[in-house]
Order: C-alpha cells, then sequence, then structure tokens
C-alpha cells in the first residue's frame, strides 16, 4: 500500500468519525416547546411560550410571558425566565419582569460551591443554603412524579407539592395548613393546565 493511499483511507476514517461524532451531538440534544393561554375573569389577557433543551447533561428552560390586562386596573408586562440545571440540580437562573418597557426586577441566582447566591437589582444580595432540584421552571416539560419540594425562583419561597389524583398535584405552603396556591395537571409527561390562585383572582393556564 502506497504512502499516498494509507493518506487517504486516514482521511477518510477522519471524516467517517467526525461525522458520527456530530451525529451523537445532535442525538444528544432534545428540544419541546409549548404555549399556554392566560386565562383571568374568563378572559384571555396573555401567553406563555416555554422551550426546554436537554444538552448533555444540562437542562436549560426558557419561559417568556406576555399579559395585557385591562378589568379595574390596567397591566401590561413581560416576564421573562431562564434556567439550567446540571446533573438534576439548578446551576444558574435569571428572571426579569418589563413593565412600561422599563426593568422593574431582575433577579440572578447562581451556583457558588455548596450554596447559591441571589442578586436582586445592583445590591440586594441573599443565600440559599438547600439544594434546589425541582423549581417553578421545571413543572412545564417534567412532571413531579415522586417530587416533594419545589422552588420558586419567582419568590424565593420553598413549598410542598403532593399528588392528589391521576397525574394531578396541588402546591402549598410548607408548615402552612394544605391551602392550595397551585395546581397541576399532566399528559404524557407535560404540563396541560394550571390552576393559580389569589385572594382576588385564579390565573388559569391552558396548553394549545
Amino acid at each position: 500500500m502506497t504512502r499516498l493511499s494509507k493518506q487517504i483511507i486516514k482521511l477518510g476514517l477522519l471524516g467517517i468519525f467526525n461525522f458520527i461524532s456530530s451525529f451523537h451531538c445532535i442525538a444528544q440534544t432534545q428540544v419541546k416547546k409549548a404555549k399556554y393561554n392566560i386565562e383571568v375573569f374568563g378572559m384571555d389577557v396573555g401567553e406563555l411560550n416555554v422551550e426546554q433543551q436537554i444538552i448533555g447533561h444540562d437542562t436549560i428552560v426558557k419561559a417568556i410571558t406576555s399579559v395585557d390586562f385591562k378589568f379595574i386596573f390596567t397591566y401590561k408586562g413581560i416576564y421573562s425566565q431562564e434556567g439550567t440545571y446540571r446533573n438534576g440540580e439548578l446551576l444558574q437562573s435569571h428572571l426579569k419582569i418589563i413593565r412600561k418597557g422599563k426593568v422593574s426586577s431582575d433577579t440572578r441566582i447562581t451556583k457558588t460551591g455548596n450554596y447559591y447566591t441571589v442578586i436582586e437589582g445592583d445590591e440586594d444580595t441573599s443565600y440559599i443554603y438547600n439544594k434546589i432540584r425541582y423549581s417553578g421552571s421545571l413543572v412545564y416539560f417534567n412532571e413531579p412524579v415522586d417530587i416533594s419540594t419545589i422552588y420558586y425562583e419567582t419568590s424565593g419561597e420553598q413549598k410542598k407539592i403532593e399528588a392528589i389524583g391521576d397525574h394531578i398535584y396541588h402546591v402549598f405552603k410548607i408548615n402552612k395548613n394544605k391551602k392550595n396556591d397551585y395546581e397541576y395537571e399532566y399528559e404524557d409527561g407535560i404540563l396541560k393546565r394550571a390552576t393559580i390562585r389569589y385572594p382576588l383572582a385564579n390565573i388559569y393556564l391552558e396548553r394549545e
């Protein structure tokens, strides 16, 4: 076998290896998307778009909520949330609320060693010393089977979650009575509808 032939074979094998490697990377990336309509007082007031990517050991969730509500008062805003989980534990999260074209809230949660650093705006800093394995950003594509607690990045609260029926879960505050704050219903492991209960009104999410 000539030297040129060996080089050709080597380049060919390298090309095959690169093709297989690139295909493997593509196969390891999973993308899911969902859109939810938001309803209050029987009126459509906005929509929520969610995308989840699984790349290797990382789960990345991006959610954007647009609300335009006019009733007794007017509320118009955009809420964006992005979270990254690695090996089943929250790595980082970024939440931003925009009202009237201006940022009204900006919160970042970052895993630092064995704890989390929470930065709100430019100054307020706090810390979380418990591991966060399931949070509000995961509820859309990850049914909380065998999950007992959920962390909400929006409020900074850890709450209890339990099944109350087939693929139906409710959420309530720890060390309080089981007043149902949230209710989630799943179909094929994906959130189908949700109810968020407030004193003045309930908010309903329904997947399209």
